[in-house]
């Protein structure tokens, strides 16, 4: 399917405003101050939850400053019923709380060029330039992503790619694959399938201007969260599909599962592997498995390569304990980030494709 696979976490849109795991929740404190009623009742909840997890720590460890962490612990405590505090009604609202609070942080988090502004969303519009002429070929490069944010969409969009998210439709020969396997922003549930909404109907409603008075006006950041919340259909649910790391993936395993397949099939017939910012977390068991299994195949890879910020050795030892005999000794890792290992993630394509 895909000679190269680029695979992103969350270190890449890091330089693009997004947040990190580790800070994630410090981040939502913070956007909780300048929501709506509608939304605080989201945060209230989840913050009540995370004040309720964090008598665990007496018996157990649990690193509830990790929005992965939180997010599992919670699903299992909906799966089980039981969270001290909370009653029936608060537990069945509890997830959708979850993922309206990760939702409003990242559309809080990351900013959307103004469409008359030529200022690009860094590092993607300009790693995705590059790429350009490579693209030529779409179905010779994929793209995976744990990221919920709409980056990749928008620098696609900014060059014309035509990108395809394989949750349901036959890839075309002018598509790229563009898979998020933690579900988007812009996915919402409806009638137990996806609706998709769409990135130009975001970008032509998120800059608003507001009158205020005395001829001014402020401007209005709609975010798909809001889009979807204003809209008149009552089919569609209102919380994005966002999904925890665990292997099970949750509630949307029939949903999101053609995406996975796909995922499996690019891995498959990888030549180059590319790793941005994600730091191959333990949590993470699903893509364990997903990168063993896809990977079985007579396809030789030539390259992996890992660029990651983070300063001690921990995700290269993480990424050493995944890799077995055959592919180690095409592994590289580098402590870059996506902004400044760009340049080299692109000399090696070049080579790779010289040399093909």
């Amino acid at each position: 399917m895909s000679k190269i696979v680029f695979v992103f976490g969350a270190g890449a849109s890091a330089d693009a405003g997004g947040p990190l795991m580790s800070n994630f929740i410090d981040k939502a404190g913070r956007i909780s101050h300048f929501c709506d009623d509608w939304e605080k009742e989201y945060f209230d909840i989840f913050f009540k939850a995370l004040y309720c997890l964090q008598k665990v720590h007496y018996k157990s460890r649990l690193d509830i400053d990790n929005i992965e962490s939180v997010y599992g612990a919670l699903e299992m405590a909906v799966l089980c019923g039981h969270l001290e505090g909370f009653d029936n009604s608060e537990l069945d609202r509890l997830l959708p709380a979850v993922r309206m609070v990760i939702a409003k942080t990242i559309e809080g988090s990351i900013s959307f060029p103004n469409p008359s502004d030529s200022k690009p969303i860094i590092p993607y519009e300009e790693f995705i330039n590059s790429l350009v002429s490579y693209l030529n070929t779409p179905t010779s490069i994929s793209f995976l992503t744990f990221n919920y944010d709409l980056c990749l969409e928008y620098a696609f969009n900014k060059y014309n790619i035509k990108y395809n998210y394989c949750l349901d439709e036959t890839i075309t020969n002018d598509e790229v694959p563009l898979l998020k396997l933690h579900g988007s922003l812009n996915w919402f549930l409806k009638n137990e399938g996806i609706h998709k909404l769409d990135l130009d109907i975001i970008i032509n409603n998120y800059y608003n201007l507001i009158p205020i008075g005395n001829g001014q006006s402020k401007i209005h950041f709609k975010h798909p969260s809001r889009i979807i919340h204003e809209s008149d259909d009552e089919n569609i649910s209102k919380d994005p599909i966002i999904v925890p790391p665990s292997w099970s993936k949750g509630e949307f395993h029939k949903q999101i599962q053609p995406v996975w397949k796909a995922a499996m099939e690019c891995l498959r017939d990888a030549e180059a592997i590319f790793f941005i910012g994600y730091s191959m977390p333990e949590s993470d068991a699903f893509f364990r498995y997903l990168f063993a299994l896809g990977t079985v195949s007579d396809t030789r890879i030539k390259k992996i390569l890992v660029f990651d910020p983070c300063p001690n050795d921990t995700v290269n030892r993480n990424y050493q304990s995944l890799f077995g005999q055959g592919t180690m000794n095409r592994y590289k890792y580098k402590n870059a980030s996506f902004s400044y290992g760009r340049n080299e993630i692109f000399k090696e394509i070049s080579d790779l494709w010289r040399n093909s």
